[in-house]
């Protein structure tokens, strides 16, 4: 006959607590939480000893700086025992760690009402008190600052020169903390918008700065200020000649999406709730707006770039990469990647595009690709129905705009590219327009063929069908845009070993007579930028060979050059300076070595990588002396305030290769490679 289990009683209770208390006088709270816990089962929910229990385990929580727990069994514990001290002073510990110092003050005057002498609640109050009365003064202070500002702002008799200072003033009380909530119970944004006029950017930028800010994590104030400018509104900010206003504009946007859906945004309370649409349809009526903006023939090349990089930041947000592909976003993507090349005609076919707008459509396709899920199929076919039937076509522009949609494919969603590529008669297709006579297929197709060559798939079709067409065109061409667009496919097609001196795609020798070639368009000043900027990309690709590795480091004219690139503005040329760098310092990934592995291999035929001889560490060891005797901290240093996330961390593989010599330390520190790395 089994035996019925004895019901928990206060002893077990008892026994728990004790426990608990000596694991929290060890300093082992998770172990005491746990006892506490369980005290907490044996015991009615009424009495003292559970009381004490929840403020014991909320002394805990502090411990481990959980503090809305702590906050939670205080609370529990003075529905038993209300005004307790102990639970009180927890608590108000409590709220100020979550910066509610309003209700911190309210607990420790009822606790000083109940404990005059409490030593330590006459400290937290005298502290609570400086707090709550200072925040009262900010907060009378900004209201103050909000009226001046708006009521000198709407006088028709106040100078220019006021006008602006009261719009910057407005700009930075909204970003504040608790000025952007003045500014909008204060109805802020319809009197923004009544002296906000489209003629005067100056005056315009910081009030649009205000709304952004205004937008800023809060779903409901962010729904009221996108309703409230509404889209026609909208449209004329971002289809002004003026493009600094289509930029700002696009950052509203891009607050309001991030509030809509965004993993930060603040919780809506009271009747917020009542007041806004579901945060996803709030996300797709701006992002509709968006891409119905981007095709606009109209608008200015700033403006078409602010659309694509909104399209950028907020792929990656819960749930938006569907909502795009409903939208049809892909398709308006390859749209107005197949609208900004140039033509026969030497004109694009959307009017006014920036040279780094392809580049941006790329990301944002890649964004969209690795975002989408279970749609990536979907994806696949709207890409594969835009660009394939425009290759076989025999009108030569529809080619070159199915060309310029290939490419921000390859370079974006690189093995949906290059699935499209395998195709049958788009390779063929590719390499036909690429010895046509005409300039713009000439670049167009080539350009093709130099972003899918860096696949090694791929690769193999490109040696056996396309090396001689590149070579042909890398030689015979009278034009730079052609030879080294044809000169980096090239470059790229001779590195798909890897550095592996055992699977070398070309003949030995070739590597280093090609980034010869590459530093031709790298130096001079005649070279324009965008040349250069290709060259780069090459000598990334040919530094996995040790042998170019060596040639260009003892080129400090070549090194200065690549690193003069990396103080400019295009984020674009930032892949290919971090690149090389991590190649010339051997920082990138290696495969674990297994002898017996390799052994076996050799025994059995098969080719077993094999690092170059100038891969030594000792050859590593001077490049890296080399690179710092030129200057190449500084060069980090710039390129570190770009904001790819994998940029940033190719420049803290290169940064710790460098430190990996005690010498350099103190030099790194110095020309401010340690501030680079703490943000990263």
């Amino acid at each position: 006959m089994s035996k019925v289990a004895a019901e928990p009683s206060m002893d077990d209770a008892l026994r728990h607590k004790e426990e608990g208390n000596k694991f929290f006088s060890d300093g082992k709270y998770s172990e005491a939480i746990a006892c506490y816990s369980s005290g907490l089962k044996c015991c009615p929910p009424d009495v003292d000893l559970c009381a004490i229990l929840y403020r014991n385990r909320a002394q805990c929580y502090l411990k481990k700086e959980q503090w809305q727990k702590a906050v939670n069994d205080t609370s529990l514990a003075l529905v038993i025992t209300p005004s307790e001290s102990k639970a009180l002073f927890r608590r108000a510990q409590a709220y100020e760690k979550l910066n509610k110092d309003g209700e911190a003050f309210r607990d420790v005057k009822l606790l000083l009402h109940v404990d005059p002498k409490n030593k330590a609640g006459l400290e937290l109050a005298s502290r609570l008190r400086n707090k709550v009365s200072a925040k009262q003064q900010t907060r009378e202070s900004t209201e103050g600052a909000v009226a001046e500002s708006f009521l000198e702002l709407s006088k028709p008799d106040t100078d220019r020169s006021t006008k602006l200072q009261m719009a910057k003033n407005i700009a930075i009380l909204a970003g504040q903390e608790g000025g952007a909530a003045k500014i909008f119970q204060n109805g802020g944004v319809p009197r923004i918008l009544s002296v906000l006029t489209e003629d005067d950017s100056e005056l315009a930028q910081p009030l649009l700065r205000a709304l952004a800010s205004i937008c800023e994590k809060h779903q409901a104030r962010a729904s009221a200020v996108v309703r409230e400018i509404g889209v026609e509104r909208f449209r004329k900010l971002i289809m002004n000649p003026n493009g600094s206003l289509a930029i700002s504009a696009a950052y509203i946007l891009h607050q309001a999406v991030e509030a809509f859906i965004g993993t930060d945004k603040k919780e809506l309370k009271g009747t917020e709730s009542a007041l806004v649409a579901p945060p996803m349809a709030e996300a797709r009526a701006v992002l509709k707006m968006v891409f119905s903006l981007m095709k606009e023939q109209e608008l200015t090349a700033e403006g078409r770039d602010a659309m694509v990089d909104l399209a950028v930041q907020v792929a990656g947000l819960p749930g938006i990469a569907p909502e795009i592909m409903k939208l049809e976003g892909v398709t308006c993507l390859l749209e107005v990647s197949a609208g900004c090349v140039e033509l026969t005609s030497g004109k694009t076919g959307l009017g006014s595009v920036s040279p780094v707008l392809r580049m941006h459509i790329a990301v944002a396709l890649g964004n969209v690709y690795d975002n989408v899920g279970k749609d990536k199929t979907q994806f696949k076919k709207e890409c594969a129905i835009f660009i394939c039937p425009k290759l076989v076509v025999s009108d030569l522009d529809t080619k070159i705009q199915g060309a310029a949609a290939l490419s921000a494919v390859v370079q974006g969603c690189s093995d949906l590219g290059n699935d499209m590529l395998a195709r049958e008669s788009i390779l063929p297709n590719l390499l036909k327009m690429a010895q046509s006579d005409i300039l713009a297929s000439q670049l167009a197709a080539t350009e093709s063929l130099a972003h899918a060559a860096g696949d090694k798939t791929r690769c193999t079709a490109l040696l056996g069908e396309g090396l001689e067409a590149l070579k042909t065109l890398f030689k015979m061409s009278t034009h730079d845009k052609v030879r080294i667009r044809a000169l980096v496919a090239l470059c790229k097609m001779a590195s798909t070993h890897g550095g592996d001196v055992n699977a070398r795609t070309f003949v030995e020798g070739a590597g280093r007579r090609l980034g010869k070639q590459c530093r031709a368009f790298l130096i001079g000043d005649d070279q324009v930028f965008e040349n250069r900027k290709w060259a780069a990309e090459g000598m990334a690709f040919l530094t996995l060979d040790a042998e170019v590795k060596e040639d260009l480091v003892k080129d400090k004219e070549a090194l200065q050059a690549l690193f003069e690139l990396a103080k400019h503005e295009d984020k674009s040329l930032l892949y290919g300076v971090s690149t090389a760098l991590v190649n010339l310092t051997n920082s990138y990934d290696k495969p674990n070595k297994n002898e017996e592995l390799e052994k076996l291999g050799k025994f059995a035929g098969e080719n077993v990588p094999q690092e170059h001889v100038l891969d030594d560490e000792d050859f590593v060891s001077g490049r890296v002396d080399t690179l710092m005797e030129v200057g190449v901290v500084p060069a980090i240093v710039q390129l570190s305030t770009q904001t790819s996330h994998s940029s940033r961390e190719q420049l803290s593989r290169v940064l710790l290769a460098l430190a990996g010599d005690q010498k350099h330390r103190g030099t790194i520190v110095q020309q401010g490679g340690a501030k680079v790395l703490i943000p990263m």
